[in-house]
């Protein structure tokens, strides 16, 4: 009888802990709409919709006009710190930082990019959970 209580008891445990590998292995899609700024080309106010945002284990994937790739595909930023109410994350290219913090709770954004100290560009927004269409 002790044999079977054991046996239960490692099937529950192996249970649990692939729940949870699989898990960390979701990612929470997010969408995202707000103003976008860039100082160097004088660009003001622009309205974005349709940002992605991505976060995953150790890393946040951005799709927001200025702070992905130019062909659209999401950039990988490092996740720096991530409290219950907040994540910081930052990606950093020849001399270029992008940075951002997104609000667990609120759902804001704010996005920046800098080069020696000085804003290039910023996004501040509104990020809602993803819904499947169809």
């Amino acid at each position: 009888m002790n044999n079977m209580k054991t046996i239960i008891f490692l099937l529950f445990t192996i249970g649990l802990s692939s729940t949870n590998v699989f898990s960390q292995e979701n990612s929470t899609s997010l969408v995202c709409t707000g103003k976008y700024n860039n100082y160097k080309q004088n660009i003001r106010d622009v309205d974005v919709t349709g940002g992605v945002i991505q976060i995953q284990s150790s890393t946040v994937r951005v799709g927001i006009m200025g702070f992905s790739y130019t062909n659209g595909e999401l950039l990988d930023y490092k996740i720096l710190s991530s409290s219950e109410s907040k994540i910081s994350f930052q990606h950093s290219d020849k001399g270029l930082k992008y940075f951002g913090v997104l609000n667990r709770y609120s759902g804001d954004v704010d996005l920046s990019e800098s080069y020696d100290n000085k804003f290039i560009q910023i996004f501040k927004g509104k990020c809602t959970p993803a819904k499947r269409m169809f």
